[in-house]
């Protein structure tokens, strides 16, 4: 461990406190993640107070699920700086936004579609997402396969394998009368777009 008691983002001194709210580097991740929280009494409750505010009694899910990974995240990187590792900062705050984009759209009750495409040896080679508004976890579920496909395809794959964590979602994709299925539509989109 590092003996020297200063905080090495900034020359204050060291301790839980500083490292996840008062440095500065804590404190523009937190600005940029919240423009209001210069009008709360975000940067001066005590620390028990504020993770008990902001990760328990908050009524924002949104917003607890973002503190307690930002508090992890600015944690960790604190880590690296203290074990001399290198600190991508572009890349620190580029996780912060996606988990903010991935949360907000779980738990504001909106639907999300997205996936990875993979090369055959599980390299990336790129994702996708979208909003899709009010639905179901199968029609979300279905939208991101139909878009999967449909982007895959318009890249030139074409021996393409598809995962799906979802038995229903599947069946109905193989066995479904779209005829008689209020998603139809949606199911015929996904089987013309396995066919293609």
């Amino acid at each position: 461990m590092d003996g020297n008691g200063a905080c090495k983002q900034c020359p204050r001194e060291m301790e839980t406190i500083h490292v996840l709210r008062d440095c500065r580097v804590s404190r523009d991740i937190w600005n940029l993640l919240r423009s209001d929280l210069q009008d709360t009494f975000f940067f001066s409750l005590p620390l028990r107070e504020r993770l008990k505010e902001n990760a328990y009694e908050s009524k924002d899910g949104y917003w607890k699920t973002l503190f307690v990974v930002t508090c992890w995240r600015i944690w960790t990187r604190r880590c690296r700086v203290v074990f001399n590792e290198d600190v991508d900062e572009e890349k620190d705050v580029g996780l912060l936004r996606n988990i903010r984009l991935t949360t907000m759209i779980v738990v504001s009750a909106l639907s999300g579609a997205g996936g990875l495409i993979r090369a055959a040896d599980g390299k990336w080679l790129m994702g996708f997402q979208a909003c899709l508004g009010f639905c179901s976890n199968n029609v979300a579920k279905m939208q991101a396969l139909r878009l999967g496909l449909l982007l895959a395809w318009g890249l030139g794959f074409r021996d393409v394998q598809c995962s799906v964590d979802s038995k229903v979602v599947v069946d109905l994709i193989a066995d479904a009368d779209q005829r008689f299925n209020p998603h139809g539509n949606l199911i015929e989109d996904v089987r013309a777009s396995i066919r293609i």
